[in-house]
């Protein structure tokens, strides 16, 4: 009996003891102190959806130099990664003989072209027959023909950098045997670069030539994005891939991008006004509940929102906000609903 009645009384201290602290819990939820937040009156306004690709860069302007007629590497002036000027010779390949031949055709080109102009002369005058003026433009013809080619003998021997830009690679060494039409050099031009990406099905038909892009390449620069300008949209998608190779074209005036890097692009594939646009940072994402906090009476409010496209910055929302609505944009994390908050703006 004794210990039925001790039972008793634990029990009911226990009772009075947690009704007591429910008590506490319930003054204290209504006594809490409010939590400062910031806050934005939706309004409609515009969207712009965009798609992210990655691609690489290449320079608009690209040339490999050939040594057509071979023989003995006797000097190189420039190794990958090399700035060179327009016409600048990068090495020499038996440039001797290939420099002499092109002088000597020159030369010949200089004198069919004199015996040309002075048999013009003559047969102008009626002393020269038209078979002899036709002889001569022949002659001159050849010497020209001659003279192409005894050029292009010297560019390759004296590897002659066709504009400018930088050395992407190099396939010869100093006292090697080249074989006639063998690669020397790679050349690509920095003034302009071109970035490939790859499009799926299902934005390609979105993207045009008149699209704003923007190219992003973080081993230059995280924080700098370059305009773009989409230069070729193909009609059909790659077999392997399945998706249509898009080109862009940036301007490079400071030479500091080079051929090679991964770049990010991002393309305007459609343009929406009048939209429920929120800063992406409010959106919540529990499981695979999205949420914001509004507020009402003094209070934060959990609504649930339905996302269509969503951006670094900017997040267009479909259903669950309204215009006029007082978004919690600063200091949701620290709110639940129903949170007792004072707005500071």
């Amino acid at each position: 009996m004794k210990y039925f009645i001790c039972t008793l009384a634990c029990v009911g201290a226990v009772f009075f003891f947690g009704c007591a602290g429910k008590k506490d819990q319930v003054e204290n939820n209504e006594t809490q102190a409010a939590i400062s937040v910031r806050v934005l009156a939706l309004e409609p306004g515009p969207f712009v959806d965009y798609g992210e690709y990655y691609g690489k860069t290449a320079g608009v302007h690209e040339a490999t130099l050939i040594s057509y007629t071979g023989g003995r590497v006797t000097r190189i002036s420039a190794k990958p990664g090399s700035w060179v000027k327009k016409g600048q010779h990068l090495a020499r390949i038996d440039a001797d003989k290939a420099e002499t031949q092109y002088e000597t055709a020159v030369l010949n080109e200089k004198i069919a072209q004199d015996n040309y102009d002075r048999t013009k002369t003559h047969f102008d005058a009626g002393n020269a027959s038209q078979l002899q003026l036709n002889q001569q433009k022949l002659a001159l013809m050849n010497a020209k023909s001659a003279r192409i080619e005894a050029e292009r003998m010297r560019e390759g021997a004296l590897c002659i950098a066709p504009f400018g830009g930088i050395v992407t690679d190099r396939y010869i060494e100093r006292y090697q045997e080249v074989a006639p039409g063998s690669p020397t050099f790679a050349l690509a031009g920095l003034s302009k670069i071109r970035v490939t990406v790859y499009v799926p099905e299902g934005d390609i038909f979105s993207v045009d030539s008149d699209d704003e892009a923007k190219v992003y390449i973080s081993a230059v620069d995280s924080a700098q994005s370059w305009p773009a300008k989409i230069i070729s949209v193909a009609k059909s998608a790659e077999p392997s891939s399945q998706k249509y190779k898009v080109q862009l074209q940036i301007d490079n005036k400071d030479k500091n991008v080079n051929p090679g890097l991964t770049a990010k692009v991002r393309i305007a594939l459609q343009d929406l006004d009048s939209q429920i646009v929120v800063p992406t940072g409010a959106v919540i994402t529990s499981g695979i509940q999205q949420f914001v906090f509004v507020t009402e009476e003094g209070k934060a409010v959990k609504r649930l929102v339905e996302i269509a496209e969503s951006n670094e910055t900017h997040t267009r929302i479909i259903e669950g906000l309204s215009t006029g609505d007082k978004l919690v944009v600063a200091g949701q994390q620290r709110i639940k609903h129903n949170t007792p908050i004072t707005i500071e703006n």
